[in-house]
């Protein structure tokens, strides 16, 4: 029988965003697409496995906890394990990592294994200085947009573009639900999201709601945007569930997405990586909320300004303070942008990534 391995070295008890969230999805759809086959597949929790391992994932776990990075937790000897059984195809997330770095060297003395790799943006400085090591590279880069592409570090012989970005089970309008959140961020709470800059811009008598996990890798720049918030008479929820998220994009009439560079506001988190898709704005929009976001990066892919939602220059505060107060003057607009919202969402869905993934890759049964 012909067998996936799909291999995220984060540790979910530390790391819960859209790399990990996009690498669980769409291994579900690959199992739901290609019922032939033996699926597994790799993560480590380095605590609490019963509460954040995904469905039909192992993990590596109890001796990684405050040892190894957060998104770097899985080692050569956990890789070994996995290839010593020969699988089909190894999907692998995340290229500048020991992981990633492995699996390059040992997948070329496997005779009939397929390396596919995706990058989410994420590494330590141990994997960025592996991955520039003159190892093979993959036997095919999987990218979620063609903006990823471009920047993508990935070194391999073919390359496609598979896309995805919601559940579209769970993640639909409700026709019976009034929006009453005029603006709406939901993300990890990091100088590059871009929260402050938000909050800054938001037009008098608007009212916002950010979403995002109570705890942060920069916690300077948590406070910060919690005492912005206050201030401006915004809400802040924190940890919500998923059936609690897609109640609130439901309410929302929009949708922000606001990156930024970290040094704007003199951070020490380091280098931003930037949006390589976004997966909120996704989410949102097949909620009936409208996308706000810069007029480039990944995420015009799926925004196009006065179609599907409205866009902005991302270098120009004023434009953000303007596209903001268009937004909510514009009530009539938005419900026309609402409908071409949700249609476009409908183009990326898990299910859609999984059958581009398997079309690419030969020895999935593609071509």
């Amino acid at each position: 029988m012909p067998s996936l391995v799909s291999i995220l070295p984060s540790d979910l008890a530390r790391a819960r965003g859209g790399a990990e969230r996009y690498a669980v999805e769409l291994h579900a759809a690959l199992r739901a697409e290609l019922p032939g086959w033996e699926h597994r597949a790799l993560v480590a929790v380095s605590a609490g496995a019963a509460e954040h391992l995904p469905d039909g994932w192992s993990a590596v776990q109890g001796r990684l906890a405050g040892r190894v990075s957060a998104g770097d937790a899985i080692g050569p000897l956990d890789v070994a394990r996995v290839l010593a059984r020969r699988p089909t195809v190894v999907l692998s997330h995340q290229w500048r990592t020991r992981s990633a770095t492995t699996l390059r060297a040992a997948c070329r003395l496997l005779r009939g294994t397929t390396l596919v790799s995706m990058d989410h943006g994420a590494g330590t400085r141990l994997g960025y200085v592996l991955s520039w090591t003159p190892l093979p590279g993959a036997d095919v880069g999987a990218h979620q947009s063609v903006f990823e592409q471009r920047i993508s570090p990935i070194g391999a012989r073919r390359h496609c573009v598979v896309r995805g970005g919601i559940d579209d089970a769970r993640f639909a309008p409700a026709e019976d639900v009034e929006p009453d959140i005029d603006f709406l961020m939901v993300g990890r709470f990091v100088p590059y999201k871009g929260q402050l800059r938000f909050l800054e811009q938001l037009p008098a008598g608007a009212r916002a709601v950010l979403v995002g996990p109570s705890d942060s890798v920069d916690p300077d720049y948590l406070a910060a945007v919690a005492a912005a918030a206050r201030e401006a008479g915004v809400e802040v929820r924190y940890d919500v569930s998923d059936a609690e998220l897609v109640a609130t994009y439901r309410r929302a009439r929009h949708t922000v997405q606001v990156p930024i560079d970290v040094r704007r506001y003199g951070s020490g988190a380091g280098a931003a990586p930037p949006e390589l898709l976004g997966l909120t704005m996704l989410e949102a929009m097949a909620c009936g909320s409208v996308p706000i976001c810069p007029a480039d990066g990944a995420s015009a892919e799926f925004v196009t300004d006065g179609v599907t939602g409205r866009t902005y220059d991302a270098q120009d505060d004023r434009a953000l303070a303007a596209v903001l107060a268009r937004a909510l003057a514009d009530r009539e607009g938005t419900a026309t942008l609402r409908a071409g919202a949700i249609a476009e969402s409908a183009r990326w869905t898990w299910r859609a990534a999984a059958r581009e993934l398997i079309a690419a890759v030969p020895a999935l049964g593609g071509r």
